[in-house]
């Protein structure tokens, strides 16, 4: 940063005028960094050389309790949809990111406290660092080198200077290089349940890397104790947790009196108060009464019980006092004891969420309103085989004499009432047709009624495409036609009757248009050739000049 740092003394001595306050990085005699906030002032005085004052203050513990708390973030979002395995790979990553560890490991201790398990390495160690085996594998706490007397201590361990430490017992096979080393273990009803370490910082491991750890760690046992209670449910149930852990807006911590500890800006612009407006109430001062006791059961019966709850949903109520709908997923805080210490909630706002599942509701009471009162007939059914229904409106009823419920409960399905000359036939036929396409249908045909007689339908129809471009619903209308068959049949039968009449007719009639001007033959019978030497079909459209001239 030489370069830097010399440009702007010059710009400030050149200009009479300080450099913007910024952030930037100092580097302590150890090597190690610090990082302050740094303003500036430039002082001229007549017949003086100018003066340059700059004002240092140490923001390390605040930035690195921001990035401690971000990494909380990460680690509990990428929670979600990772395996319990990769969430310790995660928050070995973190930590390292943290502190500048290059090495770093996860392993659990049985409830016996005389057997560990090694469970899970840094993604730098593995890559980088370390080509040691053994995942997976147990062995005795005797065995283990000096990292492990952190379970005698029941307490936290730093070894600054590892290679001359006169107890240890040396590394495994292939097993990286360790100069600096700090350890913590994780306690959970007075057991030690995992231990931590992370080693290789460039400077000597502090209180404050401690504290990372510390934090680390228990976030991830807590998370690694949550999933693996989630994989005993039932799948559905554990990807709709999972689906509402992923959406996280805001984030708060409280006590267990339920002051607030720490919250981020997003948290703060929901609920439109500063962070020491916030530091001065409790949760339950923004949330409305009527969900008191409601909470207050979620806390009993879940978070303390279990050390997390379902998501749930609640209601807030702003600084300017407007209330709207969140929903939470909440964890519990555990102190060094195994004791409730706080917990910590990821918070979303659903407002727009809820205004759109209210007019979604409204959306389809029109829709369901509309196709009740319907003469015709409205389905959707599944793509398959049979094409099972799904939704029918009543009006089936009055088309085949079987109530929705013959087809959607108790397994009718249109196949049982096709006729057999219609199916399989132009009905699959067409059906498939319109799959292939891509495109709507239309169908004709017949099917039974419930009293035996048979109606004839219209079908109007189209296929709904999935994700993925193929056809997964079939969604249509059926028209009973019978009555239109009807009429048209007894058309047929009456142009039928009228043919037969004019071919075999004994008079010589013709059928003709008479107009003002001409008139011209529309149908005759062919008795007219034995009179004329003309046929009755010859006949039709010519006019009497041209039948009868002068």
């Amino acid at each position: 940063m030489h370069s830097e740092v010399q440009h702007a003394i010059q710009q400030m001595v050149e200009t009479k005028q300080p450099i913007p306050p910024a952030e930037m990085s100092l580097m302590r005699k150890d090597g190690s960094r610090i990082t302050v906030y740094s303003s500036h002032a430039v002082v001229s005085v007549p017949g003086q050389a100018t003066e340059l004052f700059c004002f240092d203050m140490d923001i390390s513990e605040r930035k690195q309790m921001a990035s401690l708390l971000q990494a909380r973030m990460r680690i509990s979002e990428f929670a979600s949809t990772h395996t319990y395995d990769e969430l310790l790979q995660k928050t070995l990553d973190e930590a390292e990111a943290l502190t500048g560890g290059q090495v770093s490991f996860a392993h659990f201790l049985d409830e016996d406290q005389k057997t560990i398990k090694l469970q899970m390495w840094s993604s730098n160690t593995l890559e980088f660092m370390c080509q040691a085996k053994g995942k997976g594998e147990h062995f005795p706490v005797d065995q283990a080198g000096v990292w492990a007397d952190c379970i005698a201590t029941r307490q936290p361990l730093i070894h600054n200077d590892y290679p001359n430490l006169a107890h240890r017992k040396g590394l495994p096979k292939g097993h990286a290089n360790i100069q600096r080393e700090l350890v913590v273990p994780v306690l959970r009803n007075d057991l030690i349940v995992m231990i931590m370490g992370i080693g290789n910082k460039p400077t000597d491991f502090d209180q404050q890397d401690i504290e990372t750890i510390s934090q680390l760690a228990n976030l991830a046992w807590d998370i690694v104790q949550r999933k693996q209670a989630e994989d005993a449910l039932k799948t559905s149930e554990r990807k709709y947790r999972l689906l509402h852990e992923s959406m996280i807006d805001g984030f708060v911590s409280v006590n267990m009196e339920g002051n607030f500890l720490d919250c981020n800006e997003i948290y703060r612009d929901m609920l439109g108060y500063s962070e020491a407006e916030l530091s001065q109430l409790k949760y339950e001062d923004i949330t409305p009464e009527k969900w008191t006791t409601f909470e207050a059961d979620i806390v009993k019966n879940q978070i303390i019980k279990r050390g997390y709850s379902d998501v749930y949903e609640k209601e807030y109520k702003k600084k300017n006092g407007t209330i709207f709908p969140v929903e939470l997923h909440t964890v519990l805080l555990r102190d060094e004891a195994g004791n409730p210490a706080g917990m910590w909630a990821i918070v979303r706002d659903i407002s727009e969420r809820k205004l759109i599942e209210n007019s979604l509701r409204a959306s389809e009471l029109k829709f369901r309103t509309l196709a009740e009162n319907i003469p015709s007939v409205i389905y959707q059914c599944r793509n398959d085989s049979r094409y099972t229904l799904l939704y029918l409106n009543n009006a089936i009823e009055d088309l085949t004499g079987y109530p929705p419920k013959a087809f959607l409960e108790d397994g009718l399905t249109f196949f049982d009432l096709y006729h057999p000359d219609d199916v399989p036939g132009d009905c699959v036929q067409s059906t498939a047709q319109s799959d292939a396409n891509q495109s709507a249908f239309h169908l004709t045909y017949r099917i039974r009624h419930k009293s035996g007689e048979w109606r004839w339908v219209d079908e109007w129809g189209a296929g709904v495409l999935n994700d993925q471009g193929v056809i997964q619903y079939l969604e249509g209308i059926l028209i009973d036609i019978t009555e239109r068959k009807q009429v048209e049949e007894a058309l047929r039968e009456s142009n039928e009757l009228f043919s037969l009449f004019m071919l075999h007719s004994p008079i010589y009639a013709f059928i003709k248009s008479v107009t003002a001007s001409e008139s011209r033959v529309l149908q005759a019978s062919d008795n007219y050739q034995d009179m004329l030497g003309v046929s009755g079909v010859d006949m039709i459209g010519k006019t009497m000049q041209e039948l009868f001239p002068a």
